[in-house]
């Protein structure tokens, strides 16, 4: 018996996600329930987990997209099934999809294999023909399928011819930093003499290779590592940039007097003891913004196309940082709760972020957005918009200065408040005004209880 593995729907704003990387290789016994495959969608990455236990068979690569439902491989529960399976899927060229093997078990756009243009072997409309059996041990070994020549009916590449080119790559003697220079410099290595031992082809003896006057040889810095940008780097990669390109971002700084803060918090904390509930400066500050965005509409706002969406709904962003990089869950409606509701929600986003649970609804619907870097020391900062929100606020480490007072200098407590916003949108007055609104709320916190 075998059980698919698919792309879930994680919620209703959902209907695609990309593979970013399978957590357990081809054939590998698998445990019900272990995460086997990591997804992402536009706004996080999440795990899959096996669906029984047994042998799993991988049909969707690391970086297709796939529909939501989608088939991406499936678990045979004893090794003659999964070998079978193999078979089956070697001689129909067919994976599961929808529980049944089919000739056709991706979508166009993700067959790979089905889709390497070159000269020779190819089917009507110009695409390469090559068995799922055989592509997957390809790309296993990195074998470069342009260079196999197949055996199969209609010249389709098959197992043989795969293995065969491997059997032939594996008499090339080379070292991993040698591979990584002809990769990197598009070198061919049958056309380097090695000077290792035994003839092992080494990574000067590539960069001698190079035509003379490249410049390659004497190179004035030395590569550590190369690290692709996929998974949550790549929504990040593309979101920031996305974000500086789409709009005029301007940014304003503000320092604030955190006394009252500080004490509210303080009587917040001991007031809230029976509750085991630890008042956080973010949740104060996101009641703040919510007292701020009601005053100040055009901040609690979204560029879309060429009109602007003013949401009745304050659903304020918090900016988090995981292993992975950075998540922004979103508090809804913070302007009708209060702080015990706040906090409660805070901390359920997150445990569900650093055990990467967040769910693509916990990261869509924001209005607005709230970075803090003070706990990592920072005093100021210029944050980048979330867009197509206008307005984010980014706050600093609460830091003990000298203050001028009626010509006296004195000790006291300030924090730094940098708004960024889209200049297109909100007017620089309006901004100031808004960032004013937030620095009198701050400093008098009592204010919110009229």
């Amino acid at each position: 018996m075998r059980e698919e593995i698919i792309i879930p729907n994680l919620g209703l704003t959902m209907d695609e996600a990309k593979i970013a990387e399978w957590l357990k290789e081809e054939g590998e016994l698998v445990e019900a329930g272990e995460p086997v495959m990591a997804i992402e969608t536009d706004k996080t990455t999440m795990e899959v987990e096996s669906p029984a236990k047994g042998y799993l068979h991988i049909i969707g690569r690391a970086g297709e997209t796939h529909a939501v439902t989608g088939v991406v491989g499936w678990v045979a529960g004893s090794r003659e099934d999964y070998e079978a399976g193999l078979a089956e899927g070697e001689e129909d060229g067919g994976g599961l999809n929808q529980g049944h093997f089919s000739t056709d078990p991706m979508p166009v756009e993700a067959k790979s294999p089905e889709a390497l243009d070159r000269p020779g072997a190819k089917e009507a409309g110009g695409r390469r023909r090559i068995s799922p059996f055989a592509w997957k041990l390809a790309t296993k070994h990195g074998l470069d399928i342009e260079a196999v020549e197949g055996s199969g009916p209609k010249g389709r590449i098959v197992k043989r011819d795969v293995l065969a080119a491997i059997e032939g790559e594996a008499k090339l003697r080379v070292s991993p930093l040698a591979r990584m220079a002809s990769e990197e410099y598009h070198i061919d290595l049958h056309a380097v003499e090695g000077s290792g031992p035994h003839g092992r082809i080494m990574r000067d003896d590539v960069l001698n290779a190079m035509p003379k006057g490249s410049g390659i040889a004497g190179e004035l810095k030395r590569l550590s590592e190369r690290r692709p940008i996929t998974g949550m780097r790549r929504v990040i990669f593309d979101h920031m940039h996305r974000s500086l390109q789409q709009s005029a971002q301007l940014s304003f700084f503000m320092e604030a007097d955190a006394e009252e803060l500080m004490r509210a918090r303080r009587i917040l904390l001991e007031a809230f003891k029976a509750e085991e509930t630890n008042i956080s400066y973010n949740a104060m500050l996101l009641k703040i913004l919510s007292h701020a965005l009601r005053a100040y509409p055009i901040l609690n706002a979204s560029v879309t196309g060429d009109e602007i969406s003013l949401w009745d709904s304050v659903n304020i962003g918090v900016a988090m940082d995981v292993d992975e990089g950075l998540v922004v869950p979103v508090i809804r409606d913070v302007d009708t709760k209060g702080l015990l509701a706040i906090q409660g929600e805070m901390d359920v986003l997150i445990d569900k972020a650093r055990s990467r649970r967040l769910l693509p609804d916990d990261m869509k619907g924001g209005t607005f957005t709230l970075t803090s870097l003070g706990h990592l020391d920072i005093a100021g900062f210029t944050p980048i918009l979330n867009e197509p929100e206008v307005g984010i606020l980014g706050v600093g480490k609460i830091m003990e200065k000298s203050v001028a007072c009626a010509g006296n200098l004195k000790a006291g407590w300030r924090i730094m408040l940098s708004l960024t916003v889209d200049h297109r949108i909100v007017d620089g007055a309006v901004a100031a005004r808004f960032l004013r609104h937030v620095k009198v709320c701050l400093e008098q916190p009592y204010r919110l209880l009229g």
